[in-house]
């Protein structure tokens, strides 16, 4: 159940090899600068490498990790930037992990849970063995100043759990509420657990999934891992080990320690664009005297490692001349003949689409402008397009005077159920039925506590008079039971197979009923009769 797995690594299909940059000028004695015996001292300048206009910054990231094995630490000046710089080595073909900051580019100064987990998740990884090291780390400032728990607190909140061992749910429950978990009727996000009768769930913040507890007269009976959208079981387990540390909370409550202490020693630091990182730092400088402390920690912590600079500004090396593409945003009906100057001057032009049905139009759009020869069109994308001097790499988004990345909604899962459109489709007592617990009674609104705030749940109550209160932002959960004996029908047990097992039936019966309404009606269709011949006296 506890993952440190290497998910984490953005893996995409590679878009451009990094090895065209492999007769490159000054490569060579650019990584010569990396070795420990040419490392820079504190008061040696740092190498910076210019001329790296947009995306080409990560493709020579890419190419330099490709040709020198030692963990890379890329540093942005925003989460945004670290999240656009990270998409940019994937479609170069490298997967990098992504430390994020613990707000996650939120409104808000409130931690973002997913966030937190991926941190937790980083760290652990930074501090275990070296074979789980992330070889390339792409982070923020910020969330390199903030504070991860300490090593000592991690290894104290490892909860070892196993079938048969004796457990106190209430004990545990106080222990995580303490850890700064919040109490819901459904663990659906890391840092949540519920409790309903002897079926305590968790959502360690350093998982994946959350984790599903059993007990029977005071031991351990079952663990599970389940899908927290469906609430349905992925794995059974016998024993796991669960990370329950939360949390350390922001750079003035000075809680844990600075994350930048936790990067490898032999790691290079790549700083994406200096003058924004050191702007950045300028601006956290003056917030409070903690984040003047923590950019300390940090400016201590980098001189004991190497540094390299990417910047699009010329620089102290400059092995590669790219330029802007923006010259070929001219618009869809003049870019056939831009595209047609571009591949006259260069060897190869590269138009990156974010989806395949934008392919499919762009080629045909090309190909009734009489074709661009040459021309390479392909489903990917990058943040920025950039010029080389034998090739031309340019989104197809950026052709149309759009900047910027398009990324896919996402929306919460919602269940393939009729569901009830409002709570005032219900009375008390009626019969319901949960998408992942089945039959209950409904027995009205009660106002708790959630997230912080007070919401309206529904409550529902099972067999063995076990409550469970569905938020009714959840309402796409519940449907009024639609059958005959609604007043003998017993209730489903919390947390028991009984209803997943005649869902499992019902839902082999609807396969069999439709295997065999196919099998008439193909019968049907193969058989074959004269044609009815009309009599005058009958038509």
């Amino acid at each position: 159940m506890e993952t440190t797995s290497s998910a984490t690594e953005q893996v995409v299909e590679r878009v451009l090899d990094p090895a065209i940059l492999d007769e490159a000028s000054g490569l060579d004695a650019i990584l010569a600068l990396l070795e420990p015996a040419t490392q820079q001292g504190a008061d040696q300048p740092t190498p910076i490498l210019g001329n790296l206009w947009g995306s080409s910054q990560a493709l020579m990231l890419a190419h330099l990790a490709g040709r020198h094995g030692s963990p890379w630490v890329a540093v942005t000046s925003s989460e945004a930037e670290a999240d656009r710089f990270r998409d940019d080595l994937a479609a170069f073909g490298l997967g990098a992990a992504l430390f994020p900051d613990r707000e996650g580019a939120t409104i808000d100064t409130s931690a973002n849970p997913a966030s937190v987990r991926g941190r937790l998740q980083i760290a652990r990884r930074l501090i275990g063995p070296e074979e789980e090291r992330p070889p390339i780390l792409v982070a923020s400032l910020l969330a390199l100043l903030q504070p991860v728990p300490l090593l000592a607190d991690l290894e104290r909140d490892l909860l070892t759990l196993r079938v048969g061992e004796l457990l106190r749910s209430d004990q545990l429950l106080d222990r995580l509420i303490a850890a700064n978990y919040r109490r819901t009727p459904l663990a659906e996000a890391p840092g949540e657990v519920s409790l309903r009768g002897d079926i305590m769930d968790i959502f360690p913040y350093a998982a994946d999934l959350p984790l599903r507890i059993e007990s029977f007269d005071g031991a351990l009976e079952s663990l599970r891992s389940f899908d927290p959208a469906d609430q349905r079981s992925v794995e059974v387990i016998n024993e796991t080990q669960v990370c329950l540390s939360g949390d350390a909370g922001g750079i003035r409550r000075g809680a844990g320690v600075a994350a930048a202490t936790l990067l490898p020693a032999d790691c290079t630091v790549v700083y994406i664009e200096p003058l924004r990182v050191a702007e950045q730092a300028e601006t956290l400088g003056i917030q409070s005297p903690a984040h003047e402390r923590a950019l300390r920690i940090w400016a201590r912590e980098l001189t004991k490692r190497r540094r390299l600079d990417l910047q699009s500004l010329p620089g102290t090396l400059n092995p590669v001349d790219t330029r802007s593409v923006q010259s070929l945003a001219v618009g869809m009906k003049e870019v056939p003949a831009a595209l047609r100057t571009v591949t006259a001057q260069v060897t190869r032009v590269l138009v990156l689409c974010q989806t395949e049905a934008e392919e499919h139009r762009f080629s045909e759009l090309i190909a009734a402008a009489g074709g661009v020869p040459g021309l390479e069109v392909r489903t990917g994308s990058v943040a920025r397009g950039f010029r080389l001097p034998e090739m031309v790499l340019v989104n197809h988004r950026e052709l149309t005077g759009i900047s910027g990345r398009r990324r896919a909604s996402t929306r919460r899962p919602t269940y393939r159920v009729k569901a009830i459109q409002s709570f005032f489709d219900l009375k008390v007592s009626d019969l319901v039925v949960h998408a992942a617990h089945g039959l209950a009674r409904y027995l009205g609104l009660k106002r708790l506590e959630r997230s912080g705030a007070e919401e309206e749940h529904l409550h529902l109550i099972f067999a063995d008079e076990v409550s469970l209160f569905v938020p009714v932002s959840r309402i796409d959960l519940v449907q009024r039971y639609i059958g005959s004996g609604a007043g003998k029908l017993p209730l489903d047990r919390l947390g028991a197979s009984n209803f997943r097992k005649r869902k499992e039936r019902v839902e082999r019966g609807l396969f069999d009923l439709a295997a065999e309404l196919i099998e008439v009606q193909a019968r049907r269709a193969a058989r074959r009769r004269t044609p009815w011949s009309p009599e005058a006296e009958l038509v």
